[in-house]
């Protein structure tokens, strides 16, 4: 799990485009390492009865999914992203990041911990 972790860290520096800027490439980048904090809490939630998974896809199908979904997400937005005008990019890479602050921050206040 660890390595699979360490590889998923380094994916980012894959997914950016040509015509990144420096600030595109930092939010995307904050964006993924958010993912990847996301789907460790998620590992928490599923194995603890006190929390639920909010994600309806991850809930249905439990969490030995969550790591293929979220870099499924991830290359999604990456994808996006760089298909995306110039113009666009930005703010999309704001909301995929704001998402990703609320869902992080919100399980870390419930109480949620990081397990690898």
């Amino acid at each position: 799990m660890k390595t699979l972790i360490l590889f998923l860290l380094l994916l980012p520096s894959l997914a950016f485009g040509g015509d990144w800027d420096k600030t595109e490439k930092a939010l995307y980048s904050s964006y993924f390492a958010l993912e990847v904090a996301d789907c460790l809490q998620t590992r928490d939630i599923m194995s603890n009865p006190k929390y639920r998974e909010m994600n309806p896809i991850i809930r249905g199908v439990g969490y030995k999914y969550a790591v293929p979904y979220s870099v499924i997400e991830a290359l999604g937005v990456a994808y996006l992203s760089d298909k995306l005008p110039h113009k666009w990019r930005k703010g999309f890479l704001i909301l995929a990041t704001g998402i990703n602050v609320y869902c992080v921050s919100h399980n870390y206040h419930i109480g949620v911990k990081f397990k690898f």
